[in-house]
């Protein structure tokens, strides 16, 4: 997380991301999409949110801690987000109540954050192995994107058996494949 907080123009690197992400194929084609709320110096994601939740093809899902697992809801307005523990946007605990359900459809797409990757696709996140779990019981079957600013790349990051790699790694400079 040092790595990122120390990354000049993150807004302006954060907005080079978010254009590659919107011409992406993948995203073109997705329906249903999973994408984290970003949080400190993560790349940004807020305005891509607040874009999807204006277009009526797509639907937006975010994960959310439920203990401890990640969960996915489907994000209608943003408003139904409330700062949570250590001031993450999740969803608010009236929303959770009243409107939460599993996915119905299967989510095509997810951008996924982390704190370090590597040029085969390999993720660091922030060690819980959260993500790990969603990926490989929640949404098997979607296309794993991460999001990460170029100097979180390095030649090779520690994975163990049950980490899950990316298929692509979108960064302000390319797409590592």
């Amino acid at each position: 997380m040092k790595i990122r907080s120390r990354i000049k123009n993150r807004n302006a690197k954060s907005a080079n991301i978010m254009a590659r992400i919107l011409a992406h194929p993948k995203f073109q084609a997705a329906n249903h999409i999973l994408i984290y709320v970003s949080m400190r110096s993560e790349v940004q994601t807020h305005q891509l949110i607040k874009r999807l939740l204006q277009d009526e093809e797509k639907t937006v899902y975010i994960p959310y801690c439920h203990g401890d697992v990640l969960r996915v809801f489907e994000l209608a307005h943003w408003d139904q987000l409330t700062r949570k523990t250590f001031g993450v946007l999740e969803p608010s605990d009236q929303h959770l109540r009243s409107s939460y359900q599993p996915p119905s459809e299967p989510i095509e797409l997810t951008l996924v954050p982390g704190v370090a990757f590597d040029e085969n696709r390999n993720r660091i996140g922030y060690g819980k192995g959260f993500y790990d779990q969603l990926l490989t019981h929640s949404v098997t079957h979607s296309f794993r994107l991460a999001l990460a600013f170029a100097q979180q790349v390095f030649d090779a990051v520690p994975c163990e058996p049950y980490d899950v790699p990316m298929h692509e790694i979108v960064t302000e400079e390319g797409i590592v494949v």
